[in-house]
């Protein structure tokens, strides 16, 4: 031990007698104590030295002086430091056991409903316990950087900073290299990251455990075995009691053997909004995708001759290129709505329509990203009426899907393994002040994006 670190340890022990240790300074001294002979000696002297003061302080305090023989008061010494040594260790003890850790922070939460006795408002400090999330998602930082982004309904216990358990739900785990080697752990088995953002899905019911990669390494162990796999990229493997079984990504997805219903949920790959006029810098952005009509006739892309000049119309569109279109059963699309601040409510219908179009004319879907004109959206006549939501003009935020056998169908048509959207609100407003609604863009700070929900046989 050199002298700065003698240094430390004496100031930590000071700042103990007189209160003033914090949690971070405390987990600091234990380590040192627990790892360090040499710091575990000096901790002791600087004890002994802090008790011999004590008794002086005390003894000129009364004013008295006592002769006694040397070897009673060496006696009287040693007692009194033994007792010093364990009413610190003892006190030391009972703060810890006072004072919460904090091991993760709930950073975000959606549409998110909780069956947990912890606080869940999103900033929060989490220390070690049960989260039971009953709808929507939740993302919880951990303080060694892995991040887990919680999907509904789903059970998880934190455990330390670089460990949790995921007893029943879906999870997405985002690992930085501050944190690898952190362990998702789960009734069939657990995970060891090496780097990566992963997935894992806890089945009750069929009592197996699926642990996806989607990009770097991780190592999967049985539970109560010593039997791992490691895996990278696009590989799968799916943990039983009784057994550990390694798949592709392809072989799960479409083995002919299975006939089993499996989801599949796609990002949106492109997605931009685009206002009448061309009004982009001061009425768009980009974590929002904008809908707004004037009027409540609408008859078409190519007619909006009398809305006015604010509107706003977003497209997005979706990569199917890993998807066998033929095998697709049933698809939904999902988009949360968010606030924009813009408009008032007020002005527009109490229940407000929502209609989602699909782009037939694949010559249409060369529209760009970055700077969407009102005139290079695609005409009426090139898509296709898939189906309507509806919206109160009280709720600004919440999760909104169209599902149904027009989407399947338009899905299973498509030629380039490319699918665009168009998202338009049908019903108009009382005044050009009306609210603007948005759904969340994949570059929200909050919520998420589109995504495209397939089930496939």
């Amino acid at each position: 031990m050199n002298r700065a670190q003698q240094n430390r340890i004496a100031e930590l022990v000071e700042r103990k007698f007189d209160g003033s240790l914090t949690v971070t300074e405390f987990s600091e001294l234990e380590a040192s104590l627990i790892e360090d002979e040499e710091s575990r000696r000096l901790f002791l002297d600087l004890t002994h030295q802090h008790a011999h003061l004590r008794l002086m302080s005390d003894s000129l305090a009364q004013n008295e002086l006592q002769v006694a023989p040397a070897r009673r008061i060496r006696a009287f010494a040693r007692g009194a430091l033994a007792m010093a040594a364990c009413v610190l260790l003892c006190s030391l003890i009972i703060w810890r056991a006072t004072q919460p850790t904090f091991i993760a922070t709930l950073t975000a939460s959606e549409h998110a409903a909780w069956e947990s006795s912890s606080p869940t408002l999103p900033g929060t400090q989490l220390t070690c316990g049960f989260l039971k999330l009953a709808t929507g998602i939740a993302t919880i930082e951990f303080h060694s950087g892995a991040r887990v982004i919680l999907q509904a309904p789903a059970h998880l216990i934190l455990e330390t900073p670089m460990r949790a358990k995921l007893l029943a739900g879906s999870a997405v785990i985002q690992v930085p290299d501050s944190a690898i080697g952190f362990v998702i752990d789960t009734p069939n088995g657990y995970a060891v990251d090496h780097g990566t953002e992963f997935a894992v899905t806890v089945n009750e019911e069929r009592e197996q455990s699926t642990f996806e990669v989607l990009s770097g390494e991780i190592s999967v162990v049985r539970a109560h075995t010593d039997r791992a796999v490691r895996l990278t990229r696009d590989q799968i493997v799916v943990a039983t009691t009784n057994s550990l079984v390694q798949q592709s990504n392809t072989e799960l997805e479409y083995s002919p053997a299975s006939n089993e219903t499996r989801a599949i949920r796609l990002d949106v790959s492109r997605e931009a909004s685009t206002i009448r006029h061309n009004y982009r810098d001061r009425f768009l952005g980009p974590e929002f995708l904008m809908v707004k009509t004037r009027f409540s006739k609408f008859d078409g892309f190519d007619s909006f001759n009398g809305f006015a000049d604010f509107d706003r119309i977003s497209l997005i569109e979706f990569d199917l290129s890993r998807i066998e279109l033929d095998t697709i059963q049933s698809a939904q699309i999902r988009l949360n709505l968010v606030p924009t601040g813009l408009g008032y409510a007020a002005y527009v219908p109490e229940i407000n329509t929502f209609g989602i179009y699909g782009v037939l004319d694949e010559m249409a879907e060369g529209w760009t990203i970055d700077n969407l004109q009102w005139e290079d959206m695609p005409a009426v006549e090139q898509c296709q009426m898939l189906g309507t939501f509806s919206v109160p003009r009280g709720i600004q935020q919440g999760s909104f899907t169209l599902s149904n056998d027009s989407l399947v169908s338009f899905l299973k048509a498509d030629h380039n393994r490319r699918v665009t959207f168009l998202i338009v609100r049908l019903s108009g407003e009382q005044r050009p002040q009306g609210l603007v609604h948005a759904f969340a863009s994949s570059h929200h700070p909050e919520a998420s994006g589109p995504t495209l929900e397939i089930a496939i046989q």
